[in-house]
């Protein structure tokens, strides 16, 4: 008796799409239970409309979360980000690095306004069941703006420094 994966015969790799094609009771989330739709093409279309729905159900709401999924993670891990910030911000004010002091305050504000937005902490509801806007998530989004024009100005004006001789402030 051998253990381990059991080896296919030639025949059930070549006609393996072709069996599931013709399969009654496949598994496969493009065929109905009877067959009736035309699958020699359907991985490569059935992969895209899959990609198409997907981008679709999660059009809505804050970019990299999932409509539905709980936000509490994202919300307790903004914890250690903040300590750490204010770690930073802390070195580089003392060393006389105020440019990038300034990122790190940055980005302590957009992990103190992540930790508002996940628990919806100011959030109240109505009797309607309709929820009041959520000031953290309207706050990280204006502060992750702000930060991210910051570095992209501290990114060239570092490289203009660096590679032509510009002395930007900052830099």
């Amino acid at each position: 008796m051998r253990l381990g994966r059991q080896r296919r015969k030639p025949s059930d790799i070549s006609n393996g799409w072709r069996a599931i094609r013709t399969s009654s009771l496949s598994s496969n989330p493009c065929l109905p239970p009877r067959g009736g739709i035309d699958c020699d093409v359907a991985p490569a279309q059935l992969r895209h409309e899959r990609r198409e729905e997907h981008r679709a159900e999660h059009a809505g709401g804050r970019a990299g979360h999932h409509q539905g999924a709980d936000a509490r993670p994202n919300g307790f891990m903004s914890i250690p980000f903040v300590i750490i910030s204010v770690l930073g911000l802390t070195v580089f004010y003392r060393a006389g690095g105020w440019p990038v002091g300034v990122l790190f305050t940055g980005l302590a504000l957009v992990y103190v306004a992540e930790f508002f937005a996940s628990f919806k902490l100011g959030v109240t509801v109505a009797a309607d069941g309709e929820e009041s806007t959520n000031v953290g998530e309207k706050a990280l989004g204006v502060v992750h703006v702000v930060v991210g024009a910051w570095l992209m100005y501290l990114t060239v004006a570092t490289t203009l420094d660096i590679t032509s001789g510009f002395h930007l402030p900052g830099a």
